[in-house]
């Protein structure tokens, strides 16, 4: 597997382990009848909006909203919109909420009351929350055995290279053929032995023929 994929997964489980520690951002005002308050974050298709809310009345709606319906909003009872995120009225409620495409949403809290309410909102979006333990257990697969592998082949490069330094390599040296010496010369002289032939009485080697009559020494 190439580098770059592994560094891929390794972002992956990075900004899910990320997104475990996310806090969700909480504020608190003071809402006038038929107004909202917007809250809006870009998201893919496998985010998740996290919220949850508190008022002093019982009249709030929540909306989800894409960019465009955002832009065309003018009316809580005639304009369009994408959800409704609270399915009850209530003084509190809380929910997820996953998009349907990529976009930058807008959620609208919005007081449907008579009166001014205090309105508490808490929300974050976390991301790939639908599948949040798939980057992490492909790292672990993956980049576990990786790991292992380089370091494995690691210290076995650092394991040559002491060895190399501690103990060098033995250079191959040619024994050089050996030179004829007087000795050598002496001890072949010695080796033979000498006869007379039973012919002529010249004194020859054994195995030779004669060299005066050619009589065949070899049948002695």
């Amino acid at each position: 597997m190439k580098k770059r994929n592994v560094y891929f997964i390794g972002v992956l489980t990075f900004l899910s382990l990320i997104q475990l520690l996310l806090v969700n951002a909480e504020e608190t005002i003071s809402l006038p009848t038929y107004t909202y308050r917007d809250h809006n974050f870009k998201m893919g298709n496998f985010d998740c909006y996290v919220w949850e809310f508190s008022a002093s009345t019982d009249d709030i709606l929540v909306l989800a909203l894409t960019q465009r319906q955002y832009d065309a909003f003018y009316n809580i009872f005639l304009s369009e919109y994408t959800a409704i995120l609270n399915k009850h009225s209530g003084f509190q409620d809380s929910g997820r909420w996953r998009p349907p495409s990529s976009s930058t949403w807008h959620f609208l809290y919005i007081n449907r009351g008579y009166s001014t309410t205090s309105l508490t909102i808490s929300d974050n979006v976390q991301i790939n929350y639908y599948f949040p333990w798939i980057p992490l257990i492909l790292g672990l697969l993956i980049g576990v055995p990786l790991l292992a592998i380089a370091v494995y082949f690691t210290l076995k490069k650092v394991k040559q290279r002491k060895e190399s330094l501690i103990r060098p390599p033995e250079p191959s040296i040619k024994s050089p053929l050996p030179s004829p010496s007087i000795q050598s010369y002496q001890q072949s002289q010695q080796s033979i032995k000498f006869e007379f032939c039973p012919k002529c009485g010249t004194k020859i080697t054994i195995g030779k023929f004669c060299t005066n009559c050619g009589f065949d020494m070899s049948k002695l």
